[in-house]
């Protein structure tokens, strides 16, 4: 069974990229939010 890879053009790169850096981003965002919280009661703390 081979997989076909098609040759990416410039614009379908753009889009993956755009694609996966979106979902970097709202992955950042949660991780950030909880790491900020943490950080948030860490400084109340000292």
């Amino acid at each position: 069974m081979k997989i076909s890879i098609p040759q990416p053009t410039r614009q379908g790169v753009r889009e993956r990229v755009q694609v996966i850096s979106s979902l970097a981003r709202r992955l950042f965002h949660t991780s950030f939010q909880k790491f900020g919280n943490f950080f948030l009661v860490t400084d109340s703390v000292r």
